[in-house]
């Protein structure tokens, strides 16, 4: 099969020991496994046989709706290894000493020129009976040739595959040559602080992204769910429950579609009602609301809401004075963090890194202009001048090093420094903006902003962000962009 520098995998043949091994961290990795070839809507080809963890992956899998096909070939069945088929652009191989056997069968092959394929390799847990998993990655990558270990590959692997304590090496081999690659950030033994934001699990597909979660990676790692998690009270419960099993500790701010009463009146009168149930729901599920410190570093949430909501208008219900048409939302919202004042200013006193985060934006530059969005009036309604002003008041009005704010509401993602803050958003979004890919992709996310004493290197496929680093903001020019004028202009056709 050939493969090209840009293909894009759809099926993953796996082959795996016929016995579950000693070790059940392989089993919860076979089943962490099939449901993320599921959920990534990708097919299964697997040996065929309905004993230990090739069962577990079918199954795990089959279950959550990956259409799954059985074979056992005759001629590969003794080194229980797949051939250079047509079957998928990547292959997983997981198993005993016949594993290593067929690795070096393949790599013979590459050596040999009777396939061009890079293999790379995660060892897990030092070997021994099913004591290895293999990942054989056969789609060309990289601009020497090599297999390309960041995105999406080792995400898709390295995710899931990484148990145990004996941590996680890529071995990389190309025409019979091979080199070590760096230790995956999965091996950190510090604290890891891992960011999401607008889940939107009325979606069954943002749902199902949630459940697919690995429930063994992230047992001693902190998340950020900086709001949006979901309209409906049901969904949310059920969301921030999955969340609080797959990670050791989870925080939460909310964001305005949490707060929709549409569907809900009989339940919740008003929205800051909705907010106080929202609140204890997250309270009993242990999910924390309030600043913290974690291993020396300060994590603030902060409540937030934005000046205007035109679309928020008939969804959210207010009471009294309140009213989504001026700033009296906002400043009460954000009244809501004196009472933790104390605590915040006794991180402030000991603590040399700070991580805020709020579900609105702080500051219109972290929006991309008025001409270049399909929908215009997005910077009226997302966010607030006061919420800025309380981050500088956290981490200083210049800013440091040691200062970072994680939001969301956009759905862009979003990686920048201004005035010495980092801001960072990293938003699971809608489905159809994932296809577009305008947050980034999944498979950067949960994105790891905080890893063991330090903050992590920039996120990934941030495109404005990333377009806004090298392209002065222009607000003199009025002029709409190609792609939103093109737009426009069908639209307009269309209505005449």
């Amino acid at each position: 099969m050939a493969a090209t520098p840009n293909s894009q995998f759809k099926n993953i043949c796996v082959l795996s020991g016929f016995t579950y091994g000693k070790h059940k961290e392989f089993v919860e990795a076979a089943i962490d496994l099939g449901r993320s070839i599921a959920a990534r809507k990708l097919h299964l080809v697997y040996g065929g046989d309905n004993r230990g963890l090739s069962k577990m992956v079918s199954e795990a899998a089959f279950i959550i709706g990956s259409q799954v096909l059985g074979i056992i070939p005759r001629v590969l069945k003794p080194l229980g290894s797949s051939s250079d088929s047509s079957t998928g652009e990547e292959l997983v191989v997981s198993g005993d000493l016949a594993t290593l056997e067929a690795l070096m069968t393949l790599a013979s092959w590459a050596h040999l020129h009777i396939h061009q394929k890079p293999i790379g390799v995660i060892a897990v847990d030092g070997g021994g009976d099913n004591g290895w998993v293999c990942v054989m990655v056969v789609d060309v990558g990289g601009a020497d040739g090599w297999v390309c270990v960041m995105e999406p590959y080792v995400m898709v692997a390295a995710r899931l595959m990484v148990v145990g304590g004996g941590g996680c090496r890529w071995l990389g081999m190309r025409d019979g040559g091979c080199r070590w690659l760096a230790a995956s950030s999965t091996s950190a033994s510090g604290l890891r602080v891992f960011v999401l934001s607008d889940l939107h699990t009325d979606y069954s597909e943002n749902m199902t992204w949630v459940k697919c979660l690995s429930t063994t990676r992230h047992k001693k790692d902190v998340l950020l769910v900086a709001g949006d998690v979901a309209e409906k009270y049901d969904d949310f419960v059920l969301t921030m429950s999955l969340l609080k099993d797959c990670f050791q500790r989870v925080l939460f701010v909310p964001g305005n579609h949490d707060l929709w009463c549409r569907g809900e009146e009989n339940d919740f009168p008003d929205s800051l009602e909705k907010l106080n149930k929202l609140l204890d729901a997250c309270r009993g599920l242990g999910v924390e609301i309030n600043p913290v410190v974690i291993d020396g570093l300060g994590i603030i949430p902060l409540f937030s809401w934005y000046h205007e909501a035109c679309r928020d208008f008939h969804a959210c219900k207010w009471p009294g004075d309140l009213s989504s048409r001026d700033a009296s939302l906002s400043l009460y919202f954000d009244a809501m963090n004196e009472n933790n004042q104390e605590v915040i200013n006794e991180i402030q006193r000991t603590c040399d890194q700070i991580i805020t985060f709020s579900h609105f934006v702080p500051r219109q530059d972290l929006c991309p202009e008025k001409r270049m969005l399909f929908y215009p009036n997005l910077p009226k309604i997302i966010g607030s001048d006061f919420l800025e002003l309380r981050i500088r008041s956290i981490h200083g009005a210049m800013g440091s090093t040691s200062a970072c704010h994680v939001f969301g509401h956009t759905h862009f993602s979003w990686d920048a420094v201004l005035d010495g803050i980092r801001y960072v958003q990293a938003p699971l979004a809608y489905p159809r903006e994932r296809k577009r890919r305008m947050n980034g992709g999944e498979n950067q996310l949960p994105y790891c902003v905080y890893s063991d004493g330090k903050f992590a290197d920039k996120l990934s496929h941030c495109y404005w962000s990333d377009y806004y680093a090298t392209n002065p903001r222009s607000p003199d020019i009025t002029e709409l962009a190609p792609w939103v004028a093109r737009f426009y202009n069908r639209t307009w056709k269309s209505e005449f």
